[in-house]
């Protein structure tokens, strides 16, 4: 009886020491393999009936810190976080530049600023109106590419979105179907330390996409949760997480309820309880960052339109304008005006003399825009039309060779501040549509384009004025050096963007854009940098505890080989005994 006892403890040592060498084979074979935990055998002494009965193989787990895969998982979410960020900022700088750039919107100000004070130099020069026109557009088609960009970047944020939430479904996916299969292995008491790993990798990825927690459930399968407490798998139910990202974007587009959807978790809407990851840095970008320097680059466009138009307003060309049509949009003869002052207007012919009696409008006379076309039909006697053309309203001289100039004077239309031309738009040099975006939609009036020499330089003469007298002196250059004189002023510019109200030239307030935006881009850049460190500094001591240790292992197959060699010596003798018994007998 003792020699079989003998014998079955030492085939057990043979059965055990030898599954200890294979998981320790194993382990050796996969010391480079990325996400995979050393395995840890366990041997325990057998009893029966307080006998020992020889050696058995308990479960092989892994040599795994739940404390330091949470903070893996927790620093790869803030590293991904913070590389996003870093990657779109870095592209929005290339595309402001920096303010000595002879491409950024402030060399382009400045290219205008020059351009304008050369016309105001020669304001008869048929070169600088024509310079002061290339260098109106060149700025137009600067605030045209950089409020595009901007939308661009926003639109590839979130496509961005879409293909990270795509990823983030397939890991869920992955992690569902290992929670499944861990829990009918861990059930039949077998081995799901492999399992274990590849669920481990899928749920670090998960966490370079957004923000994730996990909770342990006693079956084996695991929970994952938003930080923010969302259950996206629980078990072994299969979630569907989804976003469909939008073709194009523009500055009117916007989440929530602006035209951008959300990202669905089994149809409900997510997307504020993600806030790391990949995606919460898209998110953020999308959303707040981008959009904020949209409103930033529109409160400059605005504040350069605005100034610029209300001086050209004030003036007029020599020759003047054949017709002059309102921005304004919308008129009808019903539509109120109401104001204060007086406005001058008269037909000049090509010298800038005065072709009929002028017309001098107090505009307290009149209530809407219909009396108005009727005050200046009347007034002006036959020398030039004021109508209504699509909702806008235009004043037309009726001989093609003379042109219509207007001095607004102290006029004050609607309470608004705006004098009777700037409020209706009537000599704009830029138009604009703000209820879109006036960065992106700015241009140069399209007439000027085709007529540089009806840039405003002068001012339509305000005392007494006689048919055939001078009007507009062709070596006026009030208007043009006026405007020069703007870059040069302070002007008031509300807040926008994060930014604070101000009052400061336009090219000062440009240099503080791309300025804020190369600190924002120098920061997540170093941000990111910190980041990556500690991650890999984390990842470096998981992978020291969970990781295989070569020399460890070697050792642990030197003793299991000399076990199982100690076990094989021990089953021999016991077969040499019963031989000799057997001749015994």
């Amino acid at each position: 009886m003792g020699l079989e006892i003998a014998l079955s403890n030492a085939l057990s040592g043979l059965r055990a020491n030898q599954s200890a060498l294979q998981i320790t084979s194993n382990n050796v074979s996969n010391a480079q393999t990325p996400g995979y935990s050393a395995e840890i055998v366990a041997l325990n002494s057998v009893s029966v009936d307080g006998q020992g009965a020889g050696v058995d193989l308990g479960p092989v787990t892994r040599n795994v810190s739940q404390q330091l895969l949470d903070a893996v998982r927790d620093e790869t979410s803030a590293q991904s976080f913070a590389q996003t960020t870093s990657d779109q900022l870095s592209q929005l700088q290339n595309f402001l530049g920096n303010p000595n750039d002879g491409s950024s919107i402030a060399s382009q100000l400045s290219n205008l600023a020059t351009a304008l004070q050369g016309l105001a130099t020669t304001p008869s020069g048929s070169t600088q109106q024509m310079q002061v026109v290339a260098a109106a557009q060149q700025t137009a088609q600067t605030f045209n590419s950089l409020a595009q960009n901007i939308q661009s970047l926003r639109a590839d944020a979130d496509q961005s979105i879409q293909t990270s939430v795509n990823d983030a479904q397939t890991q869920l996916a992955t992690i569902q179907q290992l929670n499944a299969q861990i829990q009918q292995l861990q059930a039949l008491g077998q081995s799901t330390a492999n399992l274990q790993d590849q669920r481990d990798v899928a749920v670090n990825a998960l966490a370079g996409d957004l923000n994730i927690t996990t909770v342990q459930r006693s079956d084996g399968t695991i929970g994952v949760y938003t930080t923010t407490g969302v259950a996206l798998l629980d078990g072994t139910q299969a979630p569907t997480l989804t976003h469909a990202a939008v073709s194009s974007v523009s500055p009117t587009v916007s989440y929530p309820g602006g035209g951008i959807n959300g990202i669905l978790l089994n149809g409900v809407d997510i997307t504020s309880q993600i806030t790391g990851g990949t995606i919460g840095a898209l998110l953020q970008l999308r959303d707040t960052t981008l959009p904020q320097i949209g409103q930033q680059l529109d409160a400059l466009a605005n504040a350069t339109v605005d100034q610029l138009n209300a001086i050209h307003n004030s003036g007029t060309s020599v020759p003047a304008a054949n017709n002059l049509t309102s921005a304004a949009t919308g008129l009808t003869a019903a539509t109120a005006f109401t104001g204060t002052g007086t406005v001058r207007l008269a037909v000049v012919d090509q010298n800038g003399n005065a072709v009929a009696a002028p017309l001098d409008l107090d505009i307290s006379t009149v209530t809407t825009v219909g009396q108005l076309i009727s005050a200046i039909n009347t007034g002006l006697g036959g020398a030039a039309t004021a109508s209504l053309v699509n909702g806008q309203l235009t004043i037309s001289a009726n001989n093609s060779a003379n042109g219509v100039a207007i001095n607004q004077e102290n006029t004050d239309v609607n309470a608004t501040g705006d004098g009777f031309s700037t409020f209706l738009g009537m000599n704009n040099l830029f138009v604009a549509n703000p209820a879109v975006s006036t960065a992106l939609t700015m241009a140069v009036r399209p007439d000027i384009v085709a007529d540089p020499n009806i840039v405003s330089t002068g001012t339509l003469a305000t005392g007494a004025l006689a048919v055939g007298a001078n009007a507009v002196a062709p070596g006026d250059n009030s208007i043009a050096q006026s405007m020069a004189n703007m870059f040069n002023n302070a002007v008031s510019i509300p807040a926008a963007g994060g930014l604070g109200a101000t009052s400061t030239t336009v090219g000062s307030y440009a240099g503080q854009i791309i300025g804020n935006a190369a600190l924002q881009s120098s920061n997540a850049s170093n941000t990111a940098s910190f980041q990556s460190t500690l991650l890999q500094n984390i990842q470096n001591k998981e992978s020291s505890l969970s990781g295989v240790n070569i020399d460890e292992e070697m050792s642990n197959l030197i003793v299991y080989q000399n076990a199982y060699s100690a076990s094989a010596r021990v089953i021999s003798v016991v077969d040499a005994m019963f031989q000799a018994l057997e001749q015994i007998q």
